[in-house]
């Protein structure tokens, strides 16, 4: 028995996977992670579904009692698990299967290639099941599960949303309606056992990514790639529920739309971000966050960019920023001259320091 794991969140490359805590190949077509190392972050929102019947009471209660503020262990909330592969015949027969586990409760889901069906089940049963839309189509598939509350989640298998069961809450405090998924059989306030299989033939598993993050097949290389990939699983008027809200895309370079902007003040890695978005250092080519140190501009008394020291960080967050207030560097060593000469943005008011 592999005893419990603890871990820190850190920033890794932003090549297939953004701020995930875990992010490991899987060798063979069976992966399992006992106690998987879930991400407990404070959430961005005070509200506590056992004691507080709103955010406004929630921030009042802490405002008089800070010392009792919630700390590291308040349950993975908004957390995703990615299961990426590949189908690799034109008639699969695989069987594709993830499941969270703790102790004898599972909350699971199976995708049968042959049949074209999904079955989400629970330690109670069969939960949900019906037909895939498109089926198991050769090249890359994800079947992935995001938990939206200590006792909500739900499966999306290409997109798709494996539950056929939408409902409609209402928001006390904001007063209005919004659409989510019903809760589920299984509480998720505990450590968790995360595995995937897959059986038959025509397939593979490649990749698991864990965490509060935004993740996509390694095959992935283009930035307008990246982007349509996250826009088909982000939630719109006739798509309420799905893995992203809107903002999660890559900031490209509007000369070529394959390459990364050096300089992305849009990026929203993770749930912590909602509302104003990270700024970063981009590698122009593979999109990852610098690395390396770098100066750090401010306007002097007239007015003029000048170095005002340097700086090892790689993002901040622009909540400590007006929205009106630029990045507060200029990201010199991810400037790519070779991808401005051949495909040259004009008006790019960060290109003008480089000339």
């Amino acid at each position: 028995m592999i005893g419990r794991l603890s871990l820190i969140l850190v920033f890794v490359p932003l090549t297939s996977a953004f701020q995930c805590a875990l992010d490991s190949k899987v060798t063979g077509n069976h992966f399992v992670k006992d106690t998987t190392p879930i991400p407990l972050a404070e959430r961005p929102r005070l509200f506590d579904w056992v004691n507080f019947k709103s955010d406004s009471e929630a921030q009042s209660y802490y405002g008089k009692h800070p010392e009792r503020r919630p700390g590291q262990n308040i349950g993975p909330y908004h957390t995703w698990f990615y299961l990426f592969g590949q189908i690799t015949s034109i008639q699969p027969t695989a069987l594709i299967s993830a499941a969270v586990h703790s102790g004898e409760k599972f909350f699971k889901a199976m995708v049968n290639c042959k049949l074209s069906t999904y079955t989400v089940s629970s330690h109670h049963g069969v939960f949900r099941k019906g037909k895939l839309i498109k089926g198991c189509e050769k090249g890359d598939f994800d079947l992935v599960f995001k938990i939206t509350q200590r006792n909500a989640g739900f499966f999306m298998f290409n997109g798709m949303l494996l539950d056929d069961k939408i409902i409609k809450r209402f928001r006390t405090e904001e007063a209005n309606e919004y659409l989510r998924t019903d809760y589920t059989p299984m509480r998720f306030t505990e450590a968790l056992t995360y595995t995937a299989k897959l059986v038959g033939g025509g397939g593979k598993l490649d990749r698991v990514s864990i965490g509060k993050c935004v993740a996509y097949p390694s095959s992935l290389k283009k930035c307008n790639e990246i982007n349509d990939y996250i826009s088909e699983r982000t939630i719109t008027p006739t798509r309420p529920v799905s893995l992203y809200n809107v903002g999660y895309t890559r900031k490209c370079w509007e000369g070529n739309g394959e390459y990364f902007h050096f300089v992305d003040d849009t990026i929203h890695g993770d749930v912590e971000s909602i509302g104003r978005p990270y700024c970063c250092c981009i590698n122009m080519r593979t999109g990852e966050i610098s690395t390396s140190q770098r100066p750090y501009y401010q306007p002097n008394r007239q007015g003029k960019m000048e170095i005002a020291g340097y700086t090892e960080e790689r993002c901040v967050k622009r909540k400590t920023y007006r929205l009106i207030e630029p990045c507060p560097f200029r990201c010199q060593d991810q400037w790519d001259q070779d991808i401005f000469n051949n495909f040259p943005r004009k008006n790019d008011p960060h290109a003008n320091i480089h000339s």
